[in-house]
């Protein structure tokens, strides 16, 4: 059965409360905001915008470059007063000694022209050396004309003579010899001619 004494009224009344709160109550109050906890003040940032924390590959890059200098000190300290050392990474400098030193590229040279023929021909490519003549050597084996030596750009051709006087002995070659072993191999005997070198290629 109803109760219909104080009890009933005081009932009704916070009922009656309780809908005018929800009433009056402004929307966004009333459906909070994703992530966020209502009467909760801002979270501040561990990290501030502009630290370096924020980009791990610059701090990676310095523990690198601080680790290769580190490394290469023992060569830079022996690296002679007239030349020049520099090590960069994709363009960014790294260390070195001297870098802004002018010098004659001499032999450095090399390196750039066997990393351009690496890439151009290949690492398979060979660079051959053809003997050609004015005439074709006649039955007895001799030519009439000259015999040319057309270069093809080996570098490492040259006599047993020039190797000794390298610093490096052990250097690899094309041994000349072994051209001149080619030449009897086809049957020439005498060459009545002259011996010319031919460099042509690369004007």
């Amino acid at each position: 059965m109803p109760s219909t004494g104080p009890r009933a009224a005081i009932a009704s009344l916070l009922a009656a409360l309780a809908l005018a709160t929800t009433l009056v109550v402004p929307a966004a109050a009333q459906a909070p905001t994703p992530g966020s906890t209502p009467g909760s003040s801002p979270t501040a940032l561990a990290t501030p915008v502009l630290s370096v924390r924020r980009a791990p590959e610059f701090l990676r890059s310095q523990a690198i470059d601080a680790a290769v200098e580190q490394q290469v000190a023992p060569v830079l300290a022996d690296v002679p007063e007239q030349s020049c050392l520099a090590i960069t990474d994709h363009g960014r400098d790294v260390t070195g000694v001297r870098r802004d030193l002018p010098l004659i590229p001499a032999s450095v040279n090399k390196l750039l022209t066997t990393d351009a023929a690496v890439a151009v021909l290949g690492p398979t490519a060979t660079l051959d050396t053809v003997v050609r003549a004015d005439a074709a050597p006649g039955p007895d084996g001799v030519v009439a004309g000259n015999l040319y030596l057309v270069g093809g750009g080996d570098p490492l051709l040259f006599t047993e003579g020039f190797r000794v006087t390298l610093k490096d002995e052990d250097q690899i070659q094309t041994d000349f010899a072994a051209v001149a072993d080619a030449v009897a191999a086809a049957g020439i005997t005498e060459v009545r001619g002259g011996i010319v070198g031919d460099e042509s290629r690369y004007d």
